[in-house]
């Protein structure tokens, strides 16, 4: 069910912001990303120092993600080759921590401070009306970014990344911290770096990275929180809708039985004359297809293709369009071959004129040809006659 509502109503905007409390002091860093298709869109950024000031720039409308960093926090690596490692990965007490983790081939770094320090912080936000997402503490999140970056180190916060082949070897406190490092078309500083990887945890769903999941499960609320709204919003519109239809189509169908009313007076006459009408048109379309004059092309075009094909030894005699099928007798009516063409001529080489006979045949308007008669004289001489039936092209 939660698969499906993330698909149907998925978060595009989010609040990302880094707590790092650095001695007795608390940098509040917000940012705003916004996810277009398979693009993620900075909208703004802001560094606070006064809690004041950072609710003023926070939304009630668009969910939170939290980020807790520096006093209190201990980041970790475990050597899964390391016996003493994974005797205190085993021993580590999980129900009196908030930790976040990322897991390569070889090491887990793991982030950790005290569960009530998470829940100070996590309900000072959610009495205020915010959506807290989720929690995740430490530097490994700016891990993300290291594609982008394309260095084998680099600060996240205060801690600084250290690579050996393109995989994450080690996370050591970072004594300087002020430098700002390009992604993409951005300048991103330590602390915006680790709250940036945040952002693309949140949108990519990474497996290698996990944290203690909060008991309310605020992301479940949330999708249900829209599914809600949205349902609610469509119902309501969806109601109007059907009652702005039902008035419309109570106002045509009086209009429509009072036209209908009024033309049931005149269908018989008109029923008729169309009948007439259609007959009409039938008969004249039949007298257009069987004349020809209903083709793109009109037969003149046909006869000047046959003249312009013969060959210099073979001559045409008589050349009749559309010739009569019977005898002309009066009150009878006249049949004419339509998109017939019957020629008359003499060829002094056979083997010429059958050329142009197979060449005629081969033309994609000729329908039939047909060879009526073909004599020969003492001379030599072809006298043929041929008949061509044209399509209705």
């Amino acid at each position: 069910m939660i698969s499906v509502l993330e698909k149907i109503l998925p978060v595009n905007r989010i609040q990302l912001l880094n707590i790092f409390k650095d001695g007795n002091d608390t940098v509040y860093t917000l940012m705003i990303l916004l996810k277009r298709k398979n693009e993620l869109q900075l909208v703004s950024r802001d560094c606070i120092y006064a809690i004041e000031d950072l609710h003023s720039k926070l939304s009630l409308k668009y969910p939170l993600l939290l980020l807790i960093d520096g006093k209190g926090v201990v980041s970790k690596r475990i050597d899964f080759s390391s016996q003493s490692d994974l005797e205190w990965y085993k021993n580590l007490d999980y129900s009196s921590i908030h930790c976040s983790s990322f897991k390569n081939e070889t090491f887990e770094f793991i982030s950790f401070c005290r569960k009530e320090t998470v829940a100070e912080i996590y309900e000072s936000f959610i009495v205020k009306g915010y959506t807290v997402l989720d929690v995740y503490v430490g530097p490994i999140t700016g891990h993300l970014l290291r594609e982008e970056l394309q260095t084998d180190s680099f600060v996240s916060n205060q801690s600084l990344l250290n690579y050996q082949n393109g995989q994450l070897t080690e996370v050591s406190k970072s004594l300087d911290n002020s430098g700002l490092q390009t992604v993409g078309s951005l300048k991103l500083n330590s602390y915006e770096i680790a709250l940036y990887g945040l952002g693309i945890l949140f949108f990519v769903n990474d497996m290698t990275f996990s944290t203690t999941v909060l008991s309310n499960q605020p992301k479940e609320d949330l999708l249900f929180q829209k599914a809600f709204e949205k349902f609610g919003v469509f119902t309501l519109g969806f109601f109007f809708l059907s009652l702005l239809v039902s008035y419309i189509s109570i106002q045509y169908l009086i209009t429509a039985n009072a036209q209908l009313s009024l033309e049931n007076s005149y269908s018989s006459k008109s029923f008729d004359q169309i009948q007439l009408l259609e007959k009409e048109r039938s008969d004249k379309m039949k007298i257009l297809t069987e004349t020809g004059f209903s083709s793109r092309q009109l037969m003149s075009f046909f006869c000047h293709e046959i003249c312009n094909d013969i060959p210099k030894d073979l001559r045409l005699n008589f050349l009749e369009v559309s010739p009569l099928l019977t005898d002309v007798k009066n009150n009878k009516k006249i049949e004419l071959g339509f998109r017939t063409i019957l020629l008359r001529g003499q060829a002094l080489d056979k083997i010429q004129f059958n050329d142009w006979v197979a060449l005629f045949r081969e033309k994609h308007w000729v329908e039939l040809l047909e060879i009526i008669s073909i004599k020969k004289d003492k001379k030599g001489t072809t006298f043929f006659e041929v008949k061509i039936t044209i399509k209705d092209v």
